[in-house]
């Protein structure tokens, strides 16, 4: 009995290890469960959701599941299907038969389902056929038709939305009608047709600004800048630019482009400064990677050209990035500030025949042939730096001039705006370049000094100023205000000092 006792003690540990084993192992394998990735939605699934959060603002004017939706339309518009687009609509209770065939007309046949199946799904569907359920829909065929190259249906399609958002005159119906615009204006972007639809645009921008529809406002602007800078009107842009003001609520998308078009205005203006300014603020509004890539290209591309015309070489990260595709779109444009950091106007003049196409492409060519000026003056300023005294000839050989002429007089001009430091021997025909001390035995130390120092003194001047006390029990403020002019006085002679010193 004892020793059957002693072996039934020891087998129970086992047991409790053996218990304890297949708890932790179902444990894994509900964590294995729980890691797997669900089950990819379909387009019927992701479209049917967005129908019916848009149902919800039926009496509202609650702009935020507009633009929610608006946000998913990319994601949508990569997966549509126009049979299952009208399937969904067929199946969606509608008070208007007319409009809902309309959209139907638009979104061609339905698919074809199993009656069972669809009957029981259309039961469980929330949404009804509201006028934003509508033209989402509208919006989201005539997008399909543009994509899959139904250029002219897509065409007619939008403009029997137009029609249909004026019977409508619901305000938030007003996204719908800007992004609609946008797809419009591509089209005839597309033909090469951009001054017909300039006017169409210009009217419905007025229509927004009375509306006070800040989204279609927004989008409408941007639309007609690029229009003009399609077309080459650059002052045209300017000036509708300088007399329309954009939203400050719109969407930071239409923010970016509007920033992009303002950089490219003042870069052809000849301001830089603001043109850099304008674009590096583009690319903070712009969406972050993997998307918008295009777009960042074309900001990051105009941001190089505007910084070496500025004088200035761009960062090497600008164009070696982790991001897939970048490098390849930003290889011209290395070589090109390759080309303008080594000052030779032959090296230059071969990567622009090079990649001739790309910039055309890009309508970047009028600011490349720009640089051949800072070409010339990077190497004249190479020169003058390596070489205290070289002929012309040899200027014209390594800056690739062909012209002797021409480099006297380029020369001359660098000499006059301050580029280099040398003068011209036209006799013996060469250039001498002089010779460049020490700055510490001149007084331009002593002069940044004093503009510190004055800084300096204006700043305390002006706090002296500004200090407002309280007067103090039994102290009058005739006293007070003695002793602040008493120690303004003092500033004052403090200043005199100095200048007395200086002088």
């Amino acid at each position: 009995f004892c020793s059957s006792f002693t072996s039934g003690a020891r087998m129970a540990p086992k047991e409790e290890s053996q218990e304890k084993m297949e708890v932790e192992k179902d444990a894994e394998i509900k964590k294995e469960v729980d890691k797997a990735p669900p089950k990819p939605r379909t387009f019927k699934e992701n479209l049917t959701d967005q129908l019916e959060e848009l149902s919800t603002v039926k009496h509202s004017r609650d702009y935020r599941p507009v633009l929610s939706t608006l946000k998913r339309l990319t994601k949508l518009r990569r997966e549509c299907d126009r049979s299952i687009l009208a399937r969904i609509v067929t199946d969606l209770p509608a008070d208007d038969n007319d409009a809902k065939a309309q959209v139907l007309a638009v979104c061609g046949e339905p698919i074809v389902e199993e009656e069972s199946r669809d009957a029981q799904e259309s039961a469980d569907h929330k949404a009804s056929f509201t006028p934003e359920v509508e033209l989402f829909v509208w919006l989201l065929a005539s997008i399909s038709l543009f994509d899959s190259g139904k250029i002219e249906e897509s065409r007619s399609a939008l403009e029997g939305l137009f029609r249909r958002g004026q019977e409508h005159n619901k305000r938030t119906l007003d996204p719908f009608t800007a992004k609609a615009f946008y797809f419009f204006s591509l089209i005839f972007e597309k033909k090469g047709m951009e001054g017909e639809v300039r006017s169409l645009l210009l009217s419905a921008h007025r229509t927004s600004c009375l509306r006070k529809d800040e989204i279609g406002e927004a989008t409408i602007i941007n639309l007609i800048v690029r229009n003009y800078l399609r077309s080459n009107l650059v002052e045209q842009a300017s000036k509708f630019v300088s007399k329309a003001t954009f939203p400050e609520n719109s969407p930071n998308s239409e923010w970016a482009r509007h920033l992009y078009y303002l950089g490219r205005i003042k870069a052809v203006q000849l301001d830089y400064s603001g043109g850099i300014s304008c674009l590096v603020q583009a690319l903070r509004k712009a969406p972050q990677p993997p998307r918008a890539l295009g777009f960042r290209a074309e900001v990051q591309k105009l941001s190089c050209l505007v910084q070496l015309l500025k004088g200035e070489i761009p960062e090497r990260s600008s164009f070696f990035t982790q991001e897939k595709g970048m490098n390849s779109l930003m290889r011209p444009y290395f070589e090109l500030v390759l080309s303008v950091r080594n000052g030779n106007v032959l090296d230059f003049q071969a990567v622009v025949q090079k990649h001739k196409e790309v910039f055309d492409a890009d309508a970047n060519t009028p600011l490349v042939l720009r640089l051949r000026h800072n070409v010339i003056k990077v190497g004249l300023r190479n020169i003058n730096l390596a070489y205290s005294k070289i002929s012309i000839d040899d200027i014209c050989a390594k800056c690739g001039i062909q012209s002797r002429g021409d480099a006297e007089a380029i020369v001359a001009k660098a000499i006059r705006d301050g580029v280099i430091d040398a003068v011209i021997d036209h006799k013996e025909g060469y250039v001498r370049s002089k010779d460049i001390g020490d700055i510490y035995s001149t007084t331009e130390p002593q002069i940044a000094f004093r503009r510190r120092i004055d800084f300096c003194m204006q700043l305390h001047n002006d706090a002296i100023k500004a200090m407002k006390y309280p007067p103090k029990k039994g102290q009058d403020i005739e006293k007070m205000e003695k002793h602040l002019r008493e120690q303004i006085d003092d500033a004052d002679l403090i200043d005199e000092l100095l200048n007395e010193d200086e002088d």
